[in-house]
């Protein structure tokens, strides 16, 4: 495709998708809720989010080496804001990810190496978010913000408990013997590669 067409292609339809978003906004509700925000939370909140994009790039970055596939940092960078861009107007997140995925195909061995590293970076997130989460609710029960002291030890209990189980098994090779008997199943190949 000739390149001056795609780049009026791409502009005609970032322009459209803004258009839409800034129709859609009640402006009103919008100054309002400027109006209460407080100052420095507000820019606290905002630099805290402008960090997301660079750690989300490393972290991709990180997990597509782990399959030996390499790509400058700026654009995966480039390529993940593209793609949560897309997550702004598609039904889930699942686009952007997709997204991700098809633009690292070309230097991947195999197709499911580039799904692979999204995965791994979406779940290394989520497990962030968890421990932050458990961390920010321990901090509050602690400072009687949240009454909650029995459900929190039992929570960390069970959390104790999956933990010391799971470093037994890796310890005693039982996962070893999990991952085989999966290995058995055809159909579970490309995953089994790549959780190796």
């Amino acid at each position: 495709m000739n390149p001056k067409l795609l780049r009026l292609i791409k502009g005609v339809v970032s322009t459209t998708l803004i258009a839409v978003l800034v129709w859609s906004v009640d402006w009103r509700e919008l100054v309002s809720q400027v109006n209460e925000l407080k100052p420095l939370p507000a820019l606290v909140a905002v630099l805290l989010l402008s960090l997301q994009y660079p750690v989300s790039a490393w972290k991709w970055r990180k997990s597509l080496k782990l399959h030996g596939v390499d790509y400058p940092f700026g654009f995966l960078l480039r390529i993940l804001c593209i793609a949560f861009f897309f997550n702004n107007f598609l039904p889930s997140a699942i686009g952007g990810d997709a997204y991700r995925a098809y633009r690292t195909f070309d230097r991947a061995d195999r197709a499911v190496y580039s799904i692979s590293a999204v995965i791994v970076e979406r779940a290394l997130g989520l497990l962030a978010l968890a421990l932050l989460g458990y961390a920010c609710a321990v901090a509050l029960v602690v400072s009687g913000a949240l009454p909650f002291r029995t459900e929190m030890l039992l929570l960390s209990i069970a959390i104790g408990i999956s933990v010391l189980l799971f470093a037994v098994a890796w310890k005693t090779g039982h996962l070893g013997k999990f991952e085989a008997r999966l290995q058995k199943v055809g159909k579970l190949e490309p995953i089994m590669e790549s959780v190796r």
